[in-house]
């Protein structure tokens, strides 16, 4: 599923135990992650985190986008685009930070 040649995953989950394991001594158990749809992703995460007797959480999981958004902009939150697909998007709205 991610084996490539240049495969970051060994590198994202040693940096990934590092920066946890200073909170196992406050008895940390459980990492949240913004996913909404990947399900490799998770399952990925999920098998990653219970070798180190982690859990995630994913309290965004499987949200309706739309709802989601609105929530997100009625809070006041505001985004930065860090990359657009060229497709649907002019490249100058990477970097954005706007109100949406």
């Amino acid at each position: 599923m991610f084996n490539t040649v240049n495969d970051p995953l060994p590198e994202y989950e040693t940096n990934l135990i590092e920066a946890v394991s200073a909170y196992r001594d406050q008895e940390i158990e459980s990492i949240i992650f913004g996913d909404l749809f990947l399900e490799d992703i998770k399952a990925y995460r999920d098998q990653f985190l219970a070798r180190h007797d982690l859990c995630g959480i994913y309290p965004e999981w499987m949200r309706d986008t739309t709802e989601f958004i609105k929530e997100f902009v009625d809070l006041g939150f505001k985004a930065v685009l860090t990359c657009v697909d060229s497709k649907v998007l002019d490249e100058s709205f990477a970097g954005k930070n706007n109100r949406l």
